[in-house]
């Protein structure tokens, strides 16, 4: 299993709990240093208490727990999740990112249109093409990835190219290796994806989770 705080914590070791006495038993404690491993996750602070649990346990959120808990339980997979607003795709894809954090797993979460920017901007980078292999590197072997938003933004060649990279690589390795890829649109992939990636989304090996459900938000 990974570390769970930061690397040789003081404190903790890298577990990322600690032995706390309490009333004259010992409890376990999260370490101190431990919210400075979840920052590593481009979730906000007050984002690092996420749980699916929370959620109202709707039909929709139900068949998300279950696909997601079927990718932790095999190590590996993509799942691509679509549904309309308000349907808790991206607290569940929050969440996911915390659980995966707690299993040990380097978890990252990022909407779409940020990720396609940080890589615009490194491969217009006066250093050339370095920065950008560095970064699309850190996104393609990233353990678990978490890509929220999908399709929201016009797809410029630029982000064509680059998706196919990074979805290209993340799938092999998760039929072949252990990486875990879940993305969220609220489109179905026959809208946001070429043919080349629906056949990929689409293998037999791979999950799409379609969703049918009313924004929660509204009380609906």
């Amino acid at each position: 299993m990974g570390e769970l705080c930061i690397p040789d914590c003081p404190i903790c070791g890298g577990i990322g709990w600690v032995n706390v006495k309490q009333d004259g038993y010992w409890l376990s404690s999260p370490c101190p240093n431990r919210p400075k491993y979840y920052g590593s996750t481009g979730l906000e602070r007050n984002e690092w208490e996420f749980s699916i649990d929370k959620l109202k346990q709707t039909n929709e959120v139900k068949l998300m727990r279950n696909a997601i808990g079927k990718l932790f339980t095999d190590g590996k997979g993509m799942l691509y999740i679509c549904g309309g607003f308000g349907i808790g795709k991206t607290y569940t894809l929050k969440s996911a990112v915390i659980e995966a954090v707690n299993k040990g797993y380097e978890a990252y979460y990022i909407r779409h249109n940020m990720l396609i920017d940080n890589l615009r901007q490194a491969y217009d980078d006066k250093s050339g093409q370095s920065v950008y292999r560095e970064r699309m590197d850190d996104y393609k072997k990233i353990r678990f990835l978490a890509i929220d938003e999908y399709g929201r933004e016009r797809m410029t060649e630029f982000s064509k190219n680059a998706m196919s990279e990074l979805y290209d690589y993340r799938y092999e390795k998760a039929i072949n290796g252990n990486l875990i890829t879940i993305l969220a649109s609220n489109f179905p992939p026959e809208m946001t994806m070429d043919e080349y990636m629906q056949s990929r989304a689409n293998d037999y090996r791979c999950s799409v989770l379609k969703l049918n459900g009313k924004d929660f938000r509204k009380g609906v």
